[in-house]
C-alpha cells in the first residue's frame, strides 16, 4: 500500500478528531489555539456519549451520529450562553478574559506545524507501511473491536467489551477510529495508522504548545520551541505505540497537556488565561467525560499533576486572605476535599490487582533515566537532564509557575516509584491505576517535561544573547540565540528519538518471522474473502495470529482476542477436532458453533506462549478437513468430517 493512498484517510482522521469538538468549543466562546487544543477532548466526549446513546437507540455508529451529538451539545451550550450572559457562569464579559484570533497566531502555527510534521514522519517510519499491524498481543483486541463496531453498529462502552467477553469497557478510542474507518472506507489496520497520526499531530502537539503558554506566556519563542520539544522525546507518543500496544493510553496521554492547561486556568495559576475560572471549570466538566471514557487513568494523571497547581493556588489564596484578615477555613476545606477526592479515586477506580507488573531496574537507573527523559533503556543525553533541571529551577523561582516544576517532580516520582521499588508500601497503591506498569508511567514524563524544556531553551537563549561579548555581533539577536540553543537540544535528543523509532519499527515489521502475523500468514488472510464465504466461522489458535482474520479479512473467528474466555464447545474443538471421525461430540460442537473452516498457522505463538490447540493440527492427514489454500506454512482448511 502506497503512502499517498492514505492521505484521504489521514484527512478523514483529522476531520473526525477536530471538527465535532471545534463546534462545541466555538459554542463555548473559544477561539484560536484554545479552541484547537480543547477540540479533540470535546470530540471524545461527543463520541463516547453519542456511541452510548446510539447503541441504546439501535442507531448504527458512524460519523453522522458523532457529528449529530456534537451539534446537539454545541446548541445546548450556545443556548445556555445566550440565556446566562451577564450572570455568574459567563459573567459580564461572557467569561472570556482574553479575546483570541479566530485562528492560532503565526508563531503558534509554526510551532504546531514543526511538531506535527515531525510526528507524522516518525510514526510513518515506525509503521513501515500504513497497512501493517502491531505485532503485539493487544493489537488483536483493538483491531477486532473496530471491525466488531462496523459489523454490529455499536460503539457503546457497554457493548464493545463483548469482543473479549468482558463487561463495561471505555471505548472512546475505538469509537473515534471506527468513525474514521467508515468515513474514509479504510480497513481497521489503516484506520489505526491514520488515527494515530492525527492524535499525535492534532492532539498532542497543540496541547503541548497551549500548556507551555499557560506556564510561560504567549511569546513567539515559547510557542515555537514548545512545538519543537513536543516531538523530541521517544517516551511519547512512540513508546505507547510500541509497547502493549496501548492505543487508548496513547490518546488519553495526548489529551493531557490541553486538559491540564484548562485546569491551570480553573485554579487561577495560568500565565495566559483565556477563560474565567468558572467557565474553565465548565469546560473541564464537559471534557472529563471524554477523558475518562478514552482511558480512566487519564483522570488519575490529571489529579496527580493537578496537586502542584492546587498547592500554589492555595498558597497564593492564603497570602491574600492573611493580608486582608479573612477567614482561612475555606482553604482548609478545599485542601481536605482534594485529599478525600484523591483517596477515593485511587481506592475505587483501579484495575484488577492480578494484572500488576513488577519493577524493572535499580533506583539509580530509574532516577538517571527520568532526569534524562530516556526511560527503560532508551538512548540518553546528559544535555537533556541539564535542560530539565535549568527549566525547573527557572520556573520554581518564578513562583507563579512553580507548579510546572512540581509537575516534573510528580512525573519523576511516579516513574522511579513504579520502575525501581519492589517492597515500598506505597508502590501498589500509588501507581496501581497504571497497573504498576513502568511503560505507562514512562509515557507521562514528556507531559511534564516538554513545557519545562521549552522554558529552559528560551531562557538560556535569552541569557546567551544578553552577554556583552555576544551583543556586539549582528547575528546574535535573541531569536537567533534561542534557535541556536534549540538546535543544541534537538541534536542532543536525536539519538533518543532514533532509538525509540528503531525499536518500535520492529513491532510493525511484516516478515517471515514476525511474532504475531508473518508475511505468509498475512498473504493468506488477504485471500480469505475469496476462499471463505461471508457468514462462515473459522477456528484457529489465536496466539498464532489467526484471530486477525476478523479484522483483516472480515471473516468471523471463534475467539476474537487472545485473552478472551473460551466456551466448552470451542475448548473441545481445540483439543479434539482431529478426532471428529470417532467422537460424535466433536461434530455436535462444530454444528453448535457453526464452524466450517480452520486456520492453521503452525505452533509458533507470540511471546513464546504454549497453549494446547493440538486438536486443530494434522486435520487433512486425519481425514477431517481438506486444504483450501496455503502460503508457506500457513494453511486454510475446510472441515469435511461433519458435513
Amino acid at each position: 500500500m502506497e503512502w499517498l493512498s492514505v492521505v484521504p484517510g489521514v484527512l478523514a482522521a483529522l476531520a473526525v478528531t477536530l471538527v465535532p469538538g471545534l463546534l462545541v468549543a466555538w459554542a463555548v466562546g473559544l477561539r484560536g489555539l484554545s479552541m484547537t487544543a480543547i477540540a479533540p477532548i470535546f470530540t471524545a466526549t461527543a463520541a463516547v456519549v453519542g456511541a452510548i446513546i446510539a447503541g441504546a437507540a439501535h442507531v448504527p455508529w458512524g460519523p453522522l451520529p458523532l457529528v449529530a451529538t456534537a451539534v446537539v451539545l454545541a446548541a445546548a451550550i450556545f443556548g445556555m450562553r445566550r440565556l446566562t450572559t451577564g450572570r455568574r457562569l459567563w459573567a459580564t464579559t461572557s467569561g472570556i478574559l482574553r479575546t483570541e484570533r479566530a485562528l492560532p497566531s503565526r508563531s503558534e502555527m509554526i510551532g504546531i506545524t514543526i511538531g506535527a510534521v515531525g510526528e507524522i514522519v516518525l510514526l510513518s517510519y515506525v509503521w513501515g507501511r500504513p497497512d501493517h499491524v502491531s505485532q503485539t498481543i493487544d493489537a488483536v483486541f483493538h483491531l477486532n473491536a473496530i471491525r466488531w463496531i462496523e459489523v454490529t453498529g455499536s460503539a457503546s462502552s457497554f457493548t464493545v467489551g463483548q469482543v473479549d467477553g468482558s463487561g463495561f469497557y471505555p471505548a472512546g478510542w475505538h469509537a473515534l477510529v471506527s468513525a474514521t474507518a467508515q468515513l474514509a472506507g479504510l480497513s481497521p489496520a489503516v484506520a489505526v495508522y491514520c488515527s494515530s497520526v492525527a492524535f499525535a499531530a492534532a492532539v498532542w502537539v497543540p496541547g503541548c504548545v497551549y500548556l507551555t503558554q499557560q506556564i510561560a506566556g504567549t511569546r513567539t519563542a515559547v510557542s515555537i520551541v514548545a512545538g519543537v520539544a513536543s516531538m523530541a522525546f521517544g517516551a511519547f507518543p512512540i513508546l505507547l505505540l510500541d509497547f502493549g500496544v496501548l492505543y487508548p493510553n496513547m490518546l488519553v496521554v495526548a489529551m493531557l497537556p490541553a486538559f491540564l492547561a484548562f485546569v491551570a486556568q480553573a485554579l487561577g495559576v495560568s500565565a495566559a488565561p483565556v477563560l474565567s475560572r468558572r467557565l474553565a471549570w465548565f469546560v473541564l466538566l464537559i471534557g472529563v467525560i471524554g477523558l475518562v471514557l478514552v482511558h480512566p487513568s487519564g483522570l488519575h494523571a490529571v489529579v496527580a499533576f493537578g496537586w502542584p497547581m492546587l498547592i500554589v493556588a492555595l498558597w497564593r489564596a492564603w497570602k491574600r486572605r492573611r493580608d486582608l484578615g479573612s477567614k482561612m477555613w475555606p482553604l482548609g476545606a478545599i485542601l481536605l476535599g482534594g485529599v478525600m477526592l484523591t483517596a477515593l479515586l485511587w481506592l475505587v477506580v483501579h484495575p484488577n490487582p492480578a494484572t500488576y507488573w513488577d519493577p524493572l531496574q535499580t533506583r539509580a537507573q530509574a532516577i538517571g533515566e527520568s532526569l534524562a527523559v530516556a526511560p527503560l533503556g532508551e538512548s540518553s543525553s546528559p544535555l537533556t537532564a541539564v535542560f530539565v533541571i535549568v527549566g525547573a529551577l527557572v520556573l520554581f523561582r518564578a513562583r507563579r509557575a512553580a507548579w510546572a516544576a512540581g509537575a516534573v517532580l510528580v512525573a519523576l516520582y511516579l516513574f522511579v516509584n513504579v520502575s525501581a521499588y519492589d517492597a515500598m508500601p506505597f508502590r501498589r497503591s500509588v501507581t496501581g491505576p497504571w497497573y504498576n506498569d513502568s511503560y505507562r508511567l514512562a509515557a507521562l514524563l514528556p507531559v511534564a517535561v516538554v513545557p519545562v524544556v521549552a522554558v529552559s531553551v528560551v531562557w538560556l537563549g535569552e541569557r546567551f544573547a544578553a552577554q556583552r561579548w555576544i551583543r556586539s555581533r549582528r547575528w546574535t539577536s535573541v531569536p537567533a540565540a534561542v534557535c541556536l540553543v534549540c538546535a543544541v537540544f534537538v541534536v542532543g535528543q536525536a539519538p533518543n528519538v532514533v532509538s525509540a523509532v528503531t525499536k518500535a519499527r520492529g513491532n510493525y515489521d511484516l516478515s517471515y518471522a514476525s511474532p504475531l502475523l508473518s508475511a505468509d500468514e498475512a498473504k493468506l488472510l488477504s485471500r480469505l474473502p475469496q476462499d471463505v464465504p461471508p457468514g462462515a466461522t473459522i477456528i484457529g489458535n489465536p496466539w498464532t495470529g489467526t484471530s486477525l482474520a476478523f479484522a483483516l479479512a472480515d471473516r468471523r473467528t471463534v475467539q476474537l482476542h487472545l485473552l478472551s474466555s473460551i466456551t466448552p464447545d470451542a475448548d473441545l474443538l481445540a483439543h479434539s477436532l482431529r478426532y471428529a471421525e470417532t467422537n460424535p461430540a466433536v461434530c455436535q460442537a462444530v454444528k453448535r458453533l457453526g464452524v466450517s473452516y480452520v486456520l492453521d498457522f503452525g505452533t509458533n505463538e507470540i511471546a513464546g506462549g504454549k497453549h494446547d490447540y493440538d486438536g486443530l493440527r494434522f486435520l487433512d492427514s486425519d481425514g477431517v478437513a481438506k486444504v483450501v489454500d496455503e502460503v508457506g506454512d500457513a494453511r486454510l482448511l475446510r472441515i469435511t468430517a461433519c458435513s
